[in-house]
């Protein structure tokens, strides 16, 4: 390696002095890469509609455990169930218009913005209320799962 010219391009390792560890795609040329957004299957798309449903549950059982939480005063409980019950009602309109998209077509790029966008505040949702405790932690616990496979199924992640 050391008589080869670096100008070439490329990487190029010299004396290191211990491990090279690479992990992730390597390529010798240029890699192309397709994501794809929407359902391929039905049952996918059927998964997906469960996860939404599943976090709303959650968010209403989050928003039950915050009206619990003596040391928050009734204000910054007002603001937070209003945040949840909004984040809900978003996560219903997202549910909806994945409802209407077709396995194994590409969707709207106006629908899975708009879904991602519902996914995207759900996620800073659920982050803004890690700090309130343990009465609300077993809960996030489960949402947030709920949240990286249903951003994954419908080709978000």
């Amino acid at each position: 390696m050391g008589d080869q010219d670096k100008s070439n391009g490329g990487v190029h390792f010299g004396n290191i002095g211990g491990d090279v560890n690479v992990q992730g795609n390597i390529a010798g040329r240029d890699v192309n890469v397709t994501t794809n957004q929407g359902f391929q299957h039905e049952s996918q798309k059927g998964e997906f509609l469960q996860q939404l449903d599943d976090l709303r549950s959650a968010l209403n059982e989050i928003k039950t455990q915050i009206a619990g939480i003596k040391q928050l005063d009734a204000a910054t409980k007002e603001t937070l169930e209003l945040e949840i019950l909004q984040q809900r009602k978003e996560l219903e309109q997202a549910r909806e218009a994945a409802g209407e998209l077709e396995a194994g077509k590409s969707p709207p790029e106006s629908i899975i913005e708009s879904v991602t966008q519902s996914l995207e505040k759900t996620d800073g949702l659920l982050e803004s209320i890690k700090g309130l405790g343990e009465s609300v932690a077993p809960l996030l616990a489960r949402a947030l799962p709920l949240l990286a496979s249903a951003r994954h199924l419908i080709g978000l992640s």
